[in-house]
């Protein structure tokens, strides 16, 4: 067991599938999310595969522009990101770097362990890097989602697929 999750219990396990759980884990430690391990990812990143979006002013949340890091250095970006309504969405991050597809498989080794009748055959992740405290949306997709969050609380939660519509 790889020891991501941090706080579950047996009856966690119970529920696990059955509704909304909030657990907390450890990959904000993880060397993979460090500022330095990060800005080596944004600079390599290939721009098929990320979003980079402005967001409006607080109170126009319809108005997001789309961009491109076009050369900007990883710390550069993250300084915008954390002074800015910005985010960067790095997508299929399990499918563009080995090193974040062999964490996201010990993830899934660990739930598989932990939680009796956990089934997932595949699984891709992304990362999703927000300005702080600016309001961002996750959306869960389907059959089954987990979302979590490196920084700040990081907490984690299950959505079960029976109760998301």
């Amino acid at each position: 067991m790889t020891g991501i999750l941090t706080n579950f219990t047996g009856r966690d396990a119970l529920l696990w599938g059955h509704q909304p759980l909030k657990l907390t884990y450890g990959l904000g430690d993880h060397a993979l999310f460090s500022r330095s391990a990060l800005i080596r990812l944004i600079e390599t990143y290939p721009r098929a595969h990320y979003s980079l979006i402005a967001m409006g002013a607080k109170d126009d949340s319809r108005l997001w522009q789309e961009g491109d890091l076009a050369g900007a250095s990883g710390e550069t970006l993250l300084a915008a990101i954390t002074e800015g309504r910005i985010w960067l969405n790095l997508r299929n991050v399990s499918g563009v770097d080995p090193a974040y597809r062999r964490l996201l498989d010990a993830i899934f080794h660990e739930l598989h362990q932990t939680f009796p009748g956990f089934a997932a055959n595949k699984w891709k992740s992304g990362i999703l890097i927000s300005s702080p405290g600016r309001g961002s949306i996750t959306m869960p997709t389907c059959p089954a989602s987990y979302c979590g969050r490196s920084r700040g609380a990081r907490e984690s939660g299950s959505i079960p697929a029976a109760r998301r519509s």
